[in-house]
């Protein structure tokens, strides 16, 4: 296990070092089910950080149970599978894929830091991880209470064995990578994250794709 220096979260008075934003729709499976253009439109506010990328954990009603994950991960793997296309599918996979911070960045580093935490793989011809964690938001329930929510963007790009035009805006050979196609909820400590599905203009048939994390590293004090 990695060591840290201890130190103490203040941020901005609520153990992170941003503001939670309140939403006007609450998350499901991962999405606000709007783009945030329309977001935007609809409910007047300035949400240009969230984009079509954009996923959301599951609800939590502490905000602390966001700490151990958003201060503390140091490392971990991802292993990954996409097929489409009727018949023959077409496929690809890797594993065991090293997931390591972007930045050498440790957590008292990031105590006056607003912006996501990265982790990312070094990339091969056959994937291009990244896994970024950003604010917490919050949506108010008619009672009062609040669910929180850890925003996060996931990029995890499978080489598969094909040739194909998908609209006309990607077109992938032999194992060139594919944008995200991959849907599920993954688990890091305890967080239960809802993987969106964001890909294609036009999306291929029968597309079965999956994700899970391995060998998940928290620094120590």
């Amino acid at each position: 296990m990695p060591t840290t220096e201890p130190f103490i979260p203040l941020g901005v008075g609520n153990g992170f070092p941003f503001c939670f934003r309140e939403l006007a729709v609450k998350p499901v499976n991962g999405s606000l089910g709007m783009t945030s253009s329309a977001y935007n439109t609809q409910y007047g506010d300035d949400f240009s950080t969230i984009g079509s990328y954009t996923g959301f954990s599951r609800g939590k009603s502490d905000p602390k149970d966001f700490a151990e994950l958003y201060w503390n991960l140091y490392s971990f793997k991802v292993s990954a599978s996409v097929s489409y296309g009727d018949p023959p599918p077409h496929s690809g996979s890797v594993s065991d894929i090293q997931m390591n911070r972007e930045f050498d960045q440790e957590p008292r580093e990031r105590v006056c830091y607003t912006g996501p935490v990265e982790y990312k793989s070094t990339v091969t011809t056959d994937q291009d991880s990244r896994i970024w964690f950003g604010p917490i938001y919050y949506f108010e329930n008619e009672d009062g209470s609040k669910e929180y929510y850890l925003s996060f963007l996931a990029s995890i790009h499978v080489a598969v064995s094909a040739s194909v035009w998908f609209g006309d805006r990607f077109q992938a050979r032999n194992f060139d990578r594919l944008p995200p196609v991959w849907e599920g909820v993954i688990t890091i400590d305890g967080i239960e994250l809802d993987m969106i599905y964001a890909m294609f203009d036009s999306e291929p048939d029968s597309i079965t794709a999956a994700i899970s994390l391995t060998d998940t590293t928290f620094y120590t004090y």
